[in-house]
């Protein structure tokens, strides 16, 4: 009898095609042993990325990967943040999980596609949710979330890049239905876009994991200072600086550059958008700045 899949869903546009593969490549060649099924959400042509699939299919044993065609008009004007936010209409398709994801598939794991992973998610895959939560999280340390979204003094908030979903409960809840009512209707509230919907449906609905499965920004800041000891299994580059940007300094970002090389997309490694004469100066600059101004400038600037 074959050994049950292991599902995994992410949503792209045009934008993500190469991040999608670097994703994907990193999560194949540390999963080997598990059989997976990756579905991709998306509107815009695939056709680029399907381009370079033969690339990843010698990194798996087992691997089988399919699209599924959203319509964007479902979330026309939708908020997608502060100007300057690197959110796009994409982010929401995973409110539609309840409606894609086949009858009979009872447990997935929802995965943005600015991620790296590490090693095996096996644990990740198989995490206890408890009676009654409806997905697995890990919440964003010091979050003061719940002010605007008008949750609970302190209550936790979850980052939603990485979700353990167990579907039956996931429709018996009723997100989609509920999310698309807070959308109509609190709209004003909404800052961090889906991520906001979901940690206010699924409020006390959710069961918090360790940030190993979803090594954010926020983490990365307490790791440099000693103030988090964990090896990382999921690396999730939040924020608008991802590994990407030539400015970006995050702790992790060469990992998503060993990945890169081993793509087809090699040739874009030393092609950031904001690889300028004039950040090239700056990194240089900093770079030669002793330890104790560089932390200094940082505390000034609150970074």
């Amino acid at each position: 009898m074959p050994s049950p899949a292991y599902h995994v869903y992410t949503a792209a546009d045009a934008r993500y095609w190469q991040h999608l593969h670097v994703a994907l490549h990193s999560l194949l060649e540390t999963n080997r042993d598990l059989p997976l099924r990756v579905s991709v959400l998306h509107h815009d042509d695939p056709a680029p990325f399907l381009a370079h699939l033969d690339a990843l299919r010698p990194l798996h044993p087992d691997f089988e990967i399919a699209f599924r065609r959203v319509d964007p008009a479902l979330f026309a004007g939708v908020p997608l943040g502060e100007k300057g936010a690197h959110f796009t209409e994409a982010t929401y398709y995973r409110l539609l999980l309840g409606e894609i994801v086949p009858a009979g598939i009872d447990r997935i794991l929802y995965l943005d596609c600015d991620t790296v992973v590490r090693r095996s998610l096996r644990p990740l895959f198989e995490a206890d949710l408890g009676a009654g939560a409806v997905v697995g999280a890990v919440p964003l340390p010091g979050s003061p979330a719940w002010q605007w979204l008008g949750l609970p003094e302190g209550e936790p908030y979850f980052n939603a890049g990485v979700l353990v979903v167990d579907l039956p409960r996931w429709r018996a809840a009723g997100v989609r239905e509920a999310a698309f009512a807070f959308l109509r209707d609190h709209a004003a509230k909404i800052r961090w876009v889906d991520q906001d919907v979901l940690n206010v449906v699924l409020s006390g609905r959710w069961r918090e994991l360790g940030a190993e499965w979803n090594f954010q920004e926020a983490h990365a800041i307490l790791w440099r200072e000693g103030k988090l000891a964990v090896d990382p299994a999921l690396v999730h580059y939040t924020g608008n600086l991802k590994p990407w940007h030539y400015l970006c300094d995050h702790p992790f970002k060469a990992e998503y550059r060993r990945v890169l090389r081993e793509t087809p997309y090699a040739a874009n490694l030393n092609r950031e958008p904001d690889r300028t004469w004039r950040n090239r100066l700056v990194v240089h600059l900093w770079r030669r700045l002793p330890g104790g101004m560089k932390k200094a400038l940082k505390k000034a600037l609150g970074k």
